[in-house]
């Protein structure tokens, strides 16, 4: 059930974002992971 609306988000060219959440988590994880990096402690 779940492949379904995936399949429909690329269709949709990732319109829909919620159907994306993990992705989105890891990109925004990494941001903050990059940001963490270059300042200081």
């Amino acid at each position: 059930p779940l492949a379904a609306p995936s399949e429909k988000a690329k269709a949709r060219g990732h319109v829909k974002v919620d159907n994306d959440a993990p992705s989105v988590k890891s990109f925004i994880d990494s941001v903050t992971l990059r940001l963490s990096v270059s300042l200081p402690p």
